[in-house]
């Protein structure tokens, strides 16, 4: 996944859960696409981390925005415990295991450049 495309699918996902709430109630459609929003929140961590804060939060440790590198060394040079903490402490990702946030992670273009 590109940057770009993450943003579309982050899009998508909460259309869907719009619809999704207006037919089945929120609390449907909040557990019915949180893991995905959680997949879609990992999928957007930019590549470059910054000092400054993101406005929707993900990614953010102590005010500080981490970027793609920090994320993948957590999650992939980490054992599972400390990569478990990790995405809940430091990314708010409570529902994914940390095998499924690796996979997720694996794909995102941006890792390879």
């Amino acid at each position: 996944f590109s940057a770009a495309g993450a943003e579309l699918l982050a899009a998508d996902v909460a259309a869907v859960k719009a619809v999704v709430a207006k037919y089945a109630g929120a609390a449907v459609a909040e557990s019915g696409v949180a893991r995905l929003e959680e997949a879609v929140a990992l999928l957007r961590v930019p590549v470059r981390g910054s000092g400054g804060a993101r406005d929707d939060g993900d990614g953010v440790e102590g005010g500080k925005v981490l970027g793609l590198r920090e994320v993948e060394k957590m999650l992939f040079q980490s054992g599972g415990e400390d990569a478990r903490r990790f995405l809940v402490d430091q990314m708010g990702i409570e529902r994914l295991s940390v095998s499924d946030a690796r996979k997720v992670l694996a794909r995102k273009l941006d890792l390879g450049s």
